[in-house]
């Protein structure tokens, strides 16, 4: 029996979202406006559907997740997505520093339940918005640069932690660690990190 070539479409799409959604994209400056090709500002200093102000890097996951989802409640989809790459970012940064297998399904269990809190329009309607800053080459490097201008995170990574006696040690100078989680996560470009 033939499946009919829209229901094929339908599951492939929804298929490669998910991926995508639980897996990253595999750097955006919070002092700096980014505009779309539109020229409607994707994301300005004040982070509009996010209360508070200054660098992120010392808010938590867990926390840039939840306001990631007051941001799709919002519509506010560039602030969305910019919080869903720097807080996936922070726990693929924090999975590679704490370097266990705990750590690293915790990266994917923070997006998941954060995902499941959404229902199927919301969800879909912020996957088209990841998708189309993924695609656009400016608005992803712009992402990129600002990202990684965020700097890394500054908290301890003791949610990544099966006991509060570990010690995370650092393998790469902080710097370089963070921009290459988030070339890594992002997947921002091809070429050799400088």
């Amino acid at each position: 029996m033939k499946m009919p070539n829209g229901k094929l479409l339908y599951i492939k799409s929804s298929l490669a979202a998910g991926v995508i959604l639980l897996g990253g994209c595999h750097s955006f400056s919070p002092d700096k406006r980014l505009t779309a090709s539109h020229q409607q500002e994707v994301i300005g200093p004040e982070y509009r559907c996010v209360s508070g102000e200054g660098k992120l890097n010392n808010v938590l996951p867990a926390t840039l997740y939840k306001n990631m989802n007051a941001c799709i409640a919002r519509e506010s989809w560039s602030d969305a997505v910019y919080l869903y790459a720097l807080a996936g970012s922070s726990t693929w940064y924090d999975a590679i520093q704490v370097n266990t297998q705990f750590a690293r399904s915790m990266h994917s269990r923070l997006l998941k339940e954060t995902m499941d809190a959404l229902d199927n329009t919301q969800r879909n309607n912020f996957w088209r918005h990841i998708q189309v800053t993924m695609s656009d080459v400016t608005q992803k490097t712009t992402l990129c640069e600002a990202l990684i201008a965020s700097g890394a995170p500054t908290y301890r990574p003791d949610y990544m932690l099966l006991s509060a006696s570990m010690n995370v040690e650092r393998k790469l100078p902080i710097a370089m660690g963070w921009k290459k989680a988030v070339y890594s996560y992002v997947g921002c470009g091809n070429e050799k990190l400088p």
